[in-house]
């Protein structure tokens, strides 16, 4: 039986009840060049996609020359920072995670800059993880998708262990997740509704004021990604443990019972006791291959 969504939004929520603060700040840093990056470029370069879909590619070319040469040197040093140190912030902001939901505290010093000694690590297994996402969707839009779930636990593997190699992470959260994709799909997707009620709040706001929608707007898709964070880091604890889904099927079994729930419910909804032997991988029939 594949668990679902609500098990790990709720190990989430309880890894972050008292601790929002600082995981926020984590996740903002984290992803702080980035969001640098697409500011003075939008702000101070033309939208190409805004143009080329009418067809004036000559009035690009006459807004590109308009823009100044201190906002080229601005966008190339941005550019460049993000390049080699977003990947490193991002995989020492999943291992704040991983040790907040273990119970631990690193700090926003220890939570940003924990994994900044293997950034040539962390460069190279974003390198990796793009180029093989990218040849698969070169075949069509789900062999892509299904490589990016299947290599989306090698951050978490190097961020947990920095000895080993990319190489070795790609292939760990390959081997993790032969049977676990629908899974991890089906978390992933639950926070769609968490993102459109952001942007309807977004809406909403703009009649009172441009800024405050943005600001506000922002701060909820941080939020969201702060929860989304911590639901991945549950994920990817649970089923990297030989006995984590067991181990998480029999927590289930116990929350139902303290809900009131009967036994026979419990094993209609999929939670009944497991029989002897039964591995891991039993649950593959439910599951994206």
């Amino acid at each position: 039986m594949m668990l679902g969504s609500f098990y790990f939004k709720q190990k989430a929520r309880d890894a972050l009840r008292g601790n929002w603060q600082t995981a926020l700040v984590v996740t903002f840093f984290a992803g702080v060049l980035t969001t640098a990056l697409s500011v003075v470029q939008s702000v101070n370069a033309p939208d190409p996609l805004v143009y080329f879909s009418y067809g004036q590619y000559d009035q690009f070319y006459v807004e590109l020359m308009k823009v100044p040469d201190a906002t080229w040197v601005a966008l190339g040093v941005l550019g460049l920072a993000s390049l080699l140190l977003t990947p490193a912030l991002s995989l020492s902001c999943d291992r704040y995670f991983l040790q907040r939901l273990q119970g631990g505290e690193l700090g926003v010093r220890e939570g940003l800059l924990g994994r900044m000694g293997i950034w040539h690590k962390a460069l190279w297994l974003q390198v990796i993880m793009g180029v093989k996402i990218f040849l698969w969707s070169i075949l069509l839009v789900v062999p892509g998708i299904l490589a990016a779930i299947r290599y989306s636990m090698a951050p978490y593997y190097l961020a947990q262990d920095p000895q080993i190699s990319p190489s070795e992470a790609l292939e760990k959260s390959k081997a993790v997740m032969k049977d676990k994709k629908m899974a991890y799909f089906s978390l992933c997707i639950s926070f769609i509704g968490w993102s459109l009620a952001a942007n309807v709040a977004q809406v909403f706001l703009m009649a009172f004021s441009t800024v405050v929608a943005l600001v506000g707007a922002q701060f909820m898709q941080l939020a969201i990604s702060v929860y989304m964070n911590a639901a991945c880091a549950s994920f990817f604890l649970t089923v990297s443990d030989e006995k984590g889904m067991s181990d998480a099927r029999r927590e289930m079994r116990e929350r139902l019972r303290e809900m009131g729930m009967d036994e026979s419910a419990i094993n209609q909804a999929g939670f009944g006791e497991e029989p002897r032997g039964e591995t891991e991988n039993d649950e593959s029939g439910d599951e994206m291959q």
